[in-house]
């Protein structure tokens, strides 16, 4: 999947300050964090949950959707320990996507 071909809600974070700045970018719209390892093939791109993720962006373009890579023992957990101990994942890679419902939203 090219760059081009990402649908413009879904964002790549990097640092806890780009999921801060995520989380608050939209108050009142629902947010869904998929977190995923360079290890588990289905979460990679282009893999069977990054392909589900990604149609879920397309169908709902009011929705804000994020990646995040969190790998236990990766140089990735270690690069965002924070945003995985912010979102309380136990796991890498979660058993389901997380959601973050913002004001005014129910969950």
């Amino acid at each position: 999947m090219t760059d081009a071909s990402v649908p413009k809600n879904i964002a790549a974070i990097g640092s806890e300050d780009a999921f801060s700045a995520w989380l608050l970018s939209d108050i009142g719209s629902l947010h869904v964090l998929f977190c995923f390892t360079e290890w588990h093939e289905p979460s990679m791109p282009g893999g069977a949950m990054d392909v589900v993720f990604t149609a879920l962006a397309e169908r709902y373009p009011g929705v804000e959707f994020a990646k995040v890579i969190c790998a236990r023992g990766n140089v990735g957990v270690r690069q965002n320990q924070p945003i995985c101990e912010r979102a309380r994942i136990s796991s890498a890679p979660p058993a389901r996507p997380l959601f973050y419902p913002c004001a005014g939203q129910r969950g």
